[in-house]
């Protein structure tokens, strides 16, 4: 699927993207800069390194109580861009060096890591807002 989603102007929608990405994990989680090892019932987050306008955040859901089922998404949050770029994520490959050198491969490769992540946070806030559809709520 990702293979297919190929934009003319990759790198502008790349950066459309990551600024969707921003708000998306803003609505997921969001006080990320003021949790760590914390976080909802299906993401926890972790702050792996902070900078005055930067975030490196690690993000892992999955069965919490077995460690091998577990993956995780590390990204880098932009506060001032308000945008987020995905770093890596467990089990895709990365960049072997010689693709490194190709500028274009490392766009297409920024482009399906970014491309995959819109499509987790978008499932991870329906699979959210389902889950507090499905609370009872209470009458005072």
């Amino acid at each position: 699927m990702l293979n297919r989603v190929r934009p003319l102007n990759k790198s502008l929608c790349l950066q459309s993207l990551c600024e969707e990405n921003y708000l998306k994990l803003k609505s997921l989680v969001p006080c990320f800069e003021q949790r760590d090892g914390d976080g909802n019932a299906l993401v926890k987050t972790t702050v792996l390194d902070r900078a005055p306008f930067t975030y490196t955040l690690s993000l892992a859901f999955g069965d919490m109580d077995r460690a091998n089922q577990v993956s995780t998404i590390e990204c880098r949050v932009y506060l001032d861009t308000q945008s987020v770029d995905v770093i890596s994520i467990a089990g895709v490959a990365a960049l072997t060096q010689q693709q490194k050198l190709a500028p274009k491969s490392v766009l297409t490769h920024k482009w399906n890591i970014n491309y995959f992540f819109e499509k987790w946070l978008t499932f991870q806030l329906s699979r959210a807002h389902e889950g507090l559809a499905s609370q009872p709520t209470s009458h005072v």
